[in-house]
């Protein structure tokens, strides 16, 4: 995520012109939009149409997604970046969750939408409450380059609770556990 000085790396969040927005959504996205500051969404005519408003947004979560060293026949020396570093973080969680409710008696979970938007309540998710995405990928950057570079003059920004730059933050395994399973018990963690 770009703080507006450039970056190497930074989400792609937004919203879909071609999906309905699913029902978990709805909530946190309308809370995102009563709490952005005033006149800090891009204007009208930056979008294609205008159901926008109403559609899914992305990204759910995040996480890590810059100079992941990896293990590659026996060495370390190679780093991943970008959807193809912090994709496989997510998944591994979740089949950590799923595991966790197997060793519980309990089925694994289905669809995961519902389930990370319920966790988002009962402290699933570390905030990213600064930033925006509205800098992109830097290939080069040279003593002459400035910010109009690497930067568009439209993004969004992160706010506190979910945003289209971080979703509902990055996962906090210890508390997505204890949904998890409070969940297949029929019951809730709230913090």
């Amino acid at each position: 995520m770009a703080t507006d000085m450039g970056v190497s790396l930074t989400t792609g969040g937004g919203f879909s012109y071609t999906s309905r927005r699913p029902q978990h959504q709805s909530a946190v996205v309308a809370g995102y939009f009563r709490t952005l500051p005033s006149g800090s969404l891009p204007p009208q005519s930056f979008f294609l149409n205008s159901s926008w408003q109403s559609n899914r947004a992305s990204p759910d979560v995040s996480a890590i997604g810059i100079g992941l060293y990896m293990m590659l026949r026996g060495s370390d020396d190679q780093a991943a970046s970008g959807a193809s570093a912090s994709t496989p973080i997510v998944a591994g969680i979740v089949t950590l969750l799923n595991d966790a409710r197997l060793r519980h008696g309990m089925p694994p979970m289905g669809p995961i939408g519902p389930f990370l938007y319920s966790a988002h309540h009962a402290g699933g998710f570390w905030d990213i409450v600064d930033g925006t995405n509205r800098c992109f990928e830097t290939p080069v950057w040279t003593n002459d380059s400035t910010i109009n570079d690497t930067c568009c003059r439209y993004g969004f920004r992160a706010v506190q609770g979910y945003d289209v730059v971080s979703g509902l933050g990055t996962p906090n395994f210890e508390m997505l556990l204890r949904h998890a399973i409070a969940v297949g018990r029929g019951s809730t963690v709230f913090v």
